[in-house]
């Protein structure tokens, strides 16, 4: 019984070991990918904020290289915004280059990177970089099928109608696709314009009522005085 018990011990405590052992392994792994690159994936994205808020373009271009900076979209995104406000036009070109950095946001004040900068050149990239990724996901969705008038009008000359069809209602797809995508895009930059509007309002009409409040008070204290007197 004691032997089996003994046993049993030696195997936990194996079992403890070898765990321990393969937790240093792994700990050690990391510290020298760390060593090697120089830079974990949290300094990559506090470094390129810093980078883009400074306009270090050289630091920018090195972070950029790192795969892990784009598994934190917000991070990009927050320092690209960055880039646009500081007014870094060089910062700016280099981010937009990749197309894994995301222009088509917003910060939490609802604005946009073209109306966080006061730069004409930053308006004018980001602008010129959101349409050709537009196109470029149009176009994307034209190579995936392969299919131009001319080669539907070439079908319809065949014996195999059915052939034809297929290809007519693959088109009006890819079409009814590329709409949706434009549509979307012109939808998304809409609603951030009416919500700008609304919030404009807002504020126009606090300020207003904050400014007439005594004026206001004065009034109204008179018209009871001369209600009070028949």
């Amino acid at each position: 019984m004691f032997q089996d018990l003994n046993t049993e011990a030696t195997r936990i405590f194996s079992a403890i070991n070898f765990a321990v052992l393969f937790l240093f392994v792994v700990l050690v792994f990391v510290h020298i990918r760390n060593l090697v690159l120089g830079v974990t994936s949290e300094q990559v994205s506090v470094g390129l904020m810093w980078a883009c808020s400074e306009g270090h373009l050289p630091v920018i271009k090195r972070l950029m290289e790192e795969d892990d900076l784009y598994e934190n979209r917000f991070s990009v995104a927050s320092s690209f915004m960055c880039a646009c406000k500081r007014g870094n036009v060089d910062a700016v070109r280099i981010l937009i280059s990749d197309a894994r950095v995301p222009i088509d946001i917003v910060n939490k004040d609802g604005l946009s990177p073209e109306q966080v900068t006061s730069v004409a050149e930053i308006k004018d990239l980001v602008r010129t970089e959101h349409w050709r990724r537009v196109h470029s996901e149009i176009n994307t969705i034209s190579d995936s099928l392969q299919l131009t008038v001319d080669n539907i009008r070439d079908m319809k000359h065949t014996e195999d109608d059915r052939i034809y069809l297929q290809a007519v209602q693959l088109k009006l797809k890819e079409l009814n696709r590329k709409t949706e995508i434009l549509e979307s895009k012109e939808r998304n930059e809409m609603n951030r314009v009416m919500q700008r509007y609304k919030e404009e309002i807002s504020r126009i009409q606090s300020r207003y009522d904050e400014e007439t409040k005594d004026i206001k008070e004065v009034i109204e204290k008179d018209v009871l005085q001369l209600k009070a007197m028949f």
